[in-house]
C-alpha cells in the first residue's frame, strides 16, 4: 500500500514534459549548458580568461533579476514592469557579451534577447527593448573604455563596431517591429472576422454544412437543431443520407456530384429531411464548391428551412385551382384536365364526355333562405356528386350553382349523369326543413380529335339549358334539338348587332372607395342593355354571345369611349376619379385595341383596365406582349376575380398588374368564416408584398367593410358603398349616403 502511494505521488511523464516546456525552466536549464560552453571557449582562449565563478555570477545575478521582473509582470502587468523586464534582459545580455571581450561584435544578441518579450507583449515591446539595448551597448563601451570590461577589439575600432551594431540593431528591430505590427493587425482582423463569422453562423436561420467528396459532414453550424433537430456534433457522426426522403436521395446525389465537378455556386435544390421526431421538413440547399480552398476543403451547403413557404405555396396553389366554398376543382383545373384528356385521344378510341349540371331553382332557395343557406346547399350537393363519381372522373364547380363533370372513357356518360341525378332524390336539410330539389344535366361528347374544351363546354351548356326547357330534373344529350335551342342565342346576337346604332346600350357606374382616406377614388363602368323585348339586362345575359360572335370589340369599344368621356366630363367639373373598365379576352387579343386605348389616353384621365385570367390563358405569350404595350401607354391594370380560379400566383408575377380585386365570394364570408378571412388576409399580404393595390368586391355590410379595413385592404366596392347607377353630375353621388367617410386606423 505504501509503495503504491509512493508511485502515485511521483510526477508522471506528461507532468515532467509540461514543466520542461515552461520558459522559466528553460531559462535556468540553459545556464549550466552556457557555462560549460564558456569553459571550453576560455580554455581555447576564445573569450576573456575570467574565473568560472565570475561567469557563473554574471549569468546568475541577471537571471534572478529577470525572473523577479517576469513574475512581477505576470501578476501585475504595467508599463513599469515591462520596462523592468526589458532592462534586466538588456543587463544580462550586456554583462555576458562584454565579459567575453567580444561585446561590440555580437550586438545581435540583443535581438535574440528581445524576442521572448516581443513574443509575449507584441510589437510595441520593440521600442522598450531598443531603448535598453542602446543603453546596454553604451554602458558596455564605457566599461571597455575605463578598463572594467576586456575587449579583443582595439580602440577606436571597437567603438565603430559598436556604433554599427547599434545602427544595425535599430534598422533590424524597426523592420521586425513593422512586420510584427502587421502580423498582429492581420491576426486581430482574422480574429474579429472569425468571431463575426462564428456569430453569424451560430445565429443564422440557415444551417451551414461542409461535405467532403463522399458526402460526410466535416463541418456543421448555424440552425442545425432548428432544422434537423440534431446538434452539430450529432450531424458529424450521422449518415446524412438516412435523413433525406427516399424520393429525394437520387436527385440530391446527382446535385452533389455536379457540385463537386463545377466550381462556384450551384442552383438551389429542394429536398425533404426527417427530424428525430419523425417530422419531415422541406429545405432548400445551395451548394458551393470550395474544395480548392484549403481552409474549407469541401462543398459548402447553405440549407434553409422552407417548410412554411412550401405550405403557403401549396395552400395558395390549391386555392387558385379549387373552389373556396365546396373544395371542388374550379374552372381552371377542370379545363386543364379536359385539355389533357383530349390531348391523349387516339383515332378510333372512346371519347371523353362533359356533363354540365345546374341545380334547378337554386336562385329561389338563395333569395328566399339567404346566401348562407344557398352555400350550405352547394356544399351538400358537391359532396353528393363527389361520392357518386367513378375513380378518374372530375367534378368541378364553375360558379354559382353550376357543376361540370369530366367523364373519362370507358363508360356511358348518360349512365353517369343519371346516377348523379339520383343523388338529388334524397331531400336537402336546409334551415331546419327538408327541401326536395332537382338538377338539369347536359351531356356533350368529343366528336373527333379536333374537339376543344371550349366547344365541349359550350355544347354541354347548351344541352343543359335544353334540359331545363324540357322540364328540368332530366338529362339531355347535345343533339339537333339542343342545337335548335341555341338558335335563341343567334337571335340575341342579331339584336345585339344593332344595339349600338339603336342607342340601347347603357353604362352604369359603381363607386370604389379608398379605405384609408374614406374618399371616392374610382368608379367601375358596368354595361347594361335595354333589350327590345326583355328590358334592362346585365352583361351576363349577352356578353358570352358577344364574345362568341366577335361583337365584343364593338361593345368594348363603345364602353371604353363612353367611360372615358364620362371620366373627362367629371374631371372638367372638378371631380376627377379613376375610371375602371372591364375588357375581355377578345378585346385584348385584337390588334387595334392598344391604338384605341392610346387614343383615349390623349385626354387627361386615369384609366384602369380589368382582366380575368380567361383573357390570358388562350395565348399567354401574346397576352404578355399586348399587356406590356398597354402598360407602356400609362394605363393601370387590375386582375379581376382573384381567388376564384380565374387568377393565379404565376400571373401576378408574370404580368405587370397594378391592382388585385378579391372576388366577392371571399368578401361575403369575412364575418362568418375564419377560413375566408384567412384567405383574404393571405391575398392582401401577398399582393402588398408584390407591390399591388388590393380592391375588395361585393362589400354588402358595414361589418365586412370593418374587417377589410382591419386587414389592411386598400380599396372596396359593393352595394354597401353604392349600387351601380347611371352617371350623376357629381361622382360623389355614386356613394350611398350611409357611407361614413372615415379613414381606417392604421
Amino acid at each position: 500500500m505504501i509503495v503504491a502511494e509512493q508511485r502515485i505521488s511521483l510526477p508522471g511523464r506528461a507532468q515532467l514534459l509540461s514543466v520542461a516546456r515552461q520558459p522559466l525552466f528553460l531559462a535556468y536549464a540553459i545556464g549550466p549548458v552556457t557555462l560549460v560552453l564558456f569553459w571550453l571557449f576560455r580554455d581555447m582562449h576564445d573569450i576573456a580568461d575570467h574565473p568560472m565563478w565570475v561567469y557563473g555570477l554574471l549569468w546568475l545575478i541577471p537571471a534572478v533579476l529577470s525572473t523577479a521582473a517576469t513574475v512581477r509582470d505576470a501578476k501585475h502587468p504595467t508599463a513599469w514592469t515591462l520596462q523592468g523586464r526589458a532592462a534586466t534582459g538588456a543587463l544580462a545580455t550586456t554583462l555576458i557579451i562584454y565579459a567575453t571581450g567580444w561585446g561590440p561584435a555580437v550586438d545581435v544578441v540583443y535581438l535574440v534577447a528581445a524576442q521572448q518579450l516581443v513574443a509575449e507583449k507584441g510589437a510595441a515591446a520593440w521600442r522598450v527593448c531598443r531603448l535598453w539595448a542602446f543603453a546596454g551597448i553604451a554602458g558596455g563601451q564605457i566599461a571597455v573604455a575605463v578598463g572594467i570590461a576586456p575587449s579583443y577589439i582595439r580602440t577606436p575600432l571597437d567603438n565603430g563596431i559598436a556604433a554599427l551594431g547599434a545602427v544595425a540593431f535599430l534598422y533590424v528591430s524597426r523592420m521586425a517591429e513593422t512586420i510584427s505590427a502587421d502580423r498582429e493587425r492581420a491576426w486581430e482582423a482574422a480574429r474579429v472576422t472569425g468571431e463575426r463569422f462564428a456569430s453569424l453562423v451560430q445565429n443564422s436561420s440557415d444551417m451551414i454544412l461542409v461535405l467532403d467528396e463522399v458526402g460526410t459532414a466535416i463541418y456543421a453550424g448555424g440552425a442545425c437543431e432548428l432544422i434537423t433537430g440534431m446538434t452539430a456534433q450529432e450531424l458529424h457522426k450521422a449518415d446524412l443520407r438516412s435523413l433525406v426522403h427516399p424520393d429525394d436521395i437520387e436527385p440530391v446525389r446527382n446535385y452533389l456530384a455536379e457540385a463537386l465537378l463545377l466550381p462556384g455556386p450551384s442552383q438551389p435544390v429542394e429536398m425533404r429531411v426527417r427530424r428525430p421526431d419523425g417530422i419531415w421538413r422541406h429545405v432548400e440547399a445551395v451548394g458551393t464548391n470550395q474544395r480548392a480552398n484549403p481552409s474549407i476543403g469541401g462543398v459548402v451547403l447553405n440549407v434553409r428551412d422552407v417548410t412554411d413557404r412550401k405550405r403557403a405555396e401549396a395552400e395558395l396553389a390549391h386555392n387558385a385551382m379549387h373552389d373556396g366554398l365546396t373544395g371542388l376543382p374550379n374552372r381552371a383545373l377542370l379545363l386543364k384536365r379536359l385539355s389533357d384528356s383530349l390531348a391523349r385521344l387516339q383515332p378510333g378510341a372512346e371519347q371523353p364526355a362533359l356533363l354540365f349540371l345546374d341545380v334547378d331553382r337554386f336562385k329561389l332557395i338563395n333569395d328566399s333562405l339567404g346566401h348562407d343557406t344557398g352555400d350550405q346547399l352547394l356544399v351538400e350537393a358537391a359532396g353528393r356528386l363527389r361520392s357518386a363519381l367513378r375513380t378518374g372522373d372530375t367534378v368541378a364547380r364553375f360558379g354559382g350553382d353550376e357543376f361540370v363533370i369530366l367523364c373519362e372513357p370507358p363508360g356511358d356518360p348518360v349512365v353517369v349523369a343519371r346516377r348523379l341525378l339520383e343523388t338529388f332524390d334524397q331531400p336537402f336539410r336546409l334551415a331546419g326543413e327538408d327541401f326536395y330539389l332537382t338538377a338539369s344535366i347536359g351531356v356533350a361528347s368529343a366528336e373527333d380529335l379536333a374537339s376543344n374544351p371550349a366547344e365541349l363546354i359550350r355544347d354541354a351548356d347548351t344541352a343543359m339549358y335544353r334540359a331545363k326547357e324540357l322540364g328540368r330534373g332530366r338529362v339531355q344529350v347535345f343533339d339537333e334539338e339542343a342545337r335548335a335551342s341555341a338558335l335563341a342565342r343567334v337571335h340575341t346576337e342579331h339584336l345585339l348587332r344593332g344595339a349600338v346604332d339603336r342607342g340601347e346600350l347603357r353604362l352604369f357606374y359603381q363607386p370604389i372607395l379608398d379605405l384609408r382616406t374614406g374618399e371616392l377614388v374610382a368608379a367601375e363602368a358596368l354595361l347594361r342593355w335595354q333589350h327590345p323585348h326583355e328590358g334592362l339586362i346585365g352583361p351576363q345575359q349577352f356578353i358570352e354571345v358577344a364574345e362568341d360572335s366577335g361583337l365584343i370589340m364593338m361593345l368594348g369599344d363603345w364602353v371604353l369611349r363612353q367611360a372615358c368621356d364620362q371620366a373627362t366630363m367629371w374631371a372638367a367639373n372638378g371631380s376627377p376619379v379613376h375610371m375602371a373598365v372591364n375588357i375581355s379576352a377578345g378585346q385584348l387579343a385584337h390588334e387595334d385595341f392598344a391604338k384605341t386605348v392610346e387614343e383615349m389616353l390623349r385626354r387627361p384621365l386615369h384609366l384602369t383596365l380589368e382582366l380575368t385570367e380567361s383573357a390570358l390563358i388562350r395565348d399567354p405569350h401574346a397576352a404578355a406582349e399586348r399587356i406590356g404595350k398597354l402598360k407602356a401607354l400609362g394605363v393601370f391594370l387590375a386582375m379581376d376575380d382573384f381567388g376564384t380560379g380565374y387568377s393565379s400566383l404565376a400571373n401576378l408575377r408574370t404580368y405587370p398588374f397594378d391592382k388585385v380585386k378579391i372576388d366577392q365570394r371571399f368578401v361575403a364570408g369575412l364575418t362568418v368564416s375564419s377560413e375566408d378571412e384567412a384567405i383574404v388576409k393571405a391575398i392582401i399580404g401577398l399582393a402588398h408584398d408584390l407591390g399591388r393595390i388590393v380592391i375588395a368586391e361585393g362589400v354588402e355590410t358595414c361589418e365586412q367593410l370593418a374587417v377589410l379595413r382591419a386587414l389592411g385592404c386598400d380599396r372596396a366596392q359593393g352595394f354597401h358603398l353604392g349600387k351601380p347607377q347611371p352617371a350623376p353630375e357629381d361622382p360623389s353621388k355614386l356613394l350611398n349616403g350611409t357611407v361614413i367617410h372615415q379613414p381606417a386606423v392604421i
